[in-house]
């Protein structure tokens, strides 16, 4: 879709800025735009991966779905995990972060980032056993990341992907 002029005026009006191409062109990002509607939620992101090969076009935002889905399937998997280790978990939230991955409370509350829901399950599922074992071990020792590979024996796969492809992840917007 290509937004109207008129919608255009008002968005530059309310956020402050005159009705001028330099401002339409720096201001704004959303003049146009395509919306993919898939069948399969697996698809949604093989689509976005494809799309962001692309030379000509950036990717600027993946649509809450992402974040409601990743809500759903963190919290499911990760209170399997801590019901191995014989924890319950208070609570696990879905958070826009800068700087991390994930991060587990002393009040046992997990809080993940949403892009990670974009990577391989190999990634998800290594982040799931890393953040869960936070809730026995509160720091990375020796019997942390013991019980990291107990929970996930593919951890050292999960956790090479996101050394080497983790900033990938912040295309996503």
């Amino acid at each position: 879709r290509i937004k109207k002029p008129e919608s255009i005026y008002k968005k530059l009006k309310k956020l402050g800025y005159d009705f001028t191409a330099e401002n339409i062109q720096n201001q704004l990002n959303d003049v146009a735009g395509i919306r993919v509607v898939c069948a399969f939620i697996d698809d949604i992101y093989t689509i976005a991966d494809l799309l962001s090969e692309q030379d000509d076009i950036t990717v600027l935002q993946v649509k809450d779905y992402i974040k409601k889905r990743a809500q759903e399937e963190f919290s499911q998997k990760s209170e399997v995990l801590a019901a191995k280790l014989g924890y319950k978990l208070i609570g696990v939230s879905i958070k826009d972060t800068k700087s991390r991955w994930g991060s587990c409370s002393s009040l046992n509350h997990i809080n993940y980032n949403w892009r990670i829901a974009l990577a391989p399950a190999c990634v998800i599922d290594y982040l799931m056993a890393h953040e869960v074992s936070h809730l026995k071990h509160r720091n990375h020792s020796p019997a942390f990341w013991q019980c990291v590979k107990e929970l996930y024996a593919g951890a050292a796969l999960g956790r090479s992907w996101l050394k080497a492809h983790g900033n990938e992840l912040y295309l996503y917007r």
